[in-house]
């Protein structure tokens, strides 16, 4: 006995193309944005740290009135600099502790990549803040 026909010839083929993955689906590439973040984030903030530490010499030149004022001045500084890498530590914990689903991809990716650009701006915050004395 051989097998009919389906009314109009032709055999159905299975769909042999794959779902598209649901925007809930588990991504499984997410710690990539984290881990470049770090991989940048890390060195940055030790060359300017070691920058802010060597703050407190750049203010010995000129006179004494130039060099208390300096002093005064970059003291609350490197506090506000060093206090104030909480802000890309915050940033780069929440991108690594968003959910592991594809519709945060893109929240995860812009929150890693504000890290080295929050540790820019301290810099910039504490360059702005020192009272430098004048170069000649």
């Amino acid at each position: 006995m051989r097998g009919r026909c389906p009314p109009g010839g032709m055999v159905p083929m299975p769909d042999s193309t794959a779902p598209a993955p649901a925007p809930d689906a588990y991504d499984q590439r997410a710690w990539i944005f984290p881990l470049l973040s770090l991989l940048v984030t890390l060195p940055l903030v030790y060359v300017l740290s070691i920058g802010v530490g060597f703050a407190g010499m750049s203010c010995d030149t000129g006179s004494s009135a130039e060099i208390s004022r300096c002093n005064a001045s970059a003291a609350p500084a490197i506090k506000v600099y060093f206090w104030g890498l909480l802000l890309p530590l915050a940033l780069l914990v929440a991108s690594l502790t968003l959910p592991r689903r594809r519709s945060q991809r893109l929240r995860r990716g812009v929150l890693a990549l504000l890290v080295p650009f929050a540790v820019l701006f301290l810099y910039a915050v504490f360059h702005a803040m020192v009272d430098w004395p004048p170069t000649t």
